[in-house]
């Protein structure tokens, strides 16, 4: 029982699809096979994986060492991600 209250508490957000941040030109995109790309505004594309149990989101990118870990949430067209140290970024979904 208690699991399933946990689940309705913190929903799975729905990653899957592009997003960018409302400022800016860069772009991630998770799909449902667990790979993750971004897109940076150079032109340059990252490739990694991704994990999300409940709302905890966490990436490992090509290059780099060590994970990157986020609380995520969906609110409609909204994914806003949460690191660490409590800094906030908020992305839209890209059509």
């Amino acid at each position: 029982l208690l699991g399933r209250e946990e689940r309705l508490e913190h929903p799975q957000p729905d990653l899957v699809g592009r997003w960018k941040e409302p400022k800016g030109s860069d772009t991630t995109e998770f799909l449902a096979d667990g790979t993750v790309t971004e897109r940076l505004a150079t032109g340059e594309s990252i490739r990694g994986r991704y994990t999300l149990e409940g709302s905890k989101l966490r990436i490992r990118l090509q290059g780099m060492t060590d994970d990157l870990s986020f609380t995520a949430v969906v609110k409609g067209n909204t994914l806003e991600m949460t690191d660490p140290d409590g800094a906030k970024t908020s992305y839209e979904r890209a059509v």
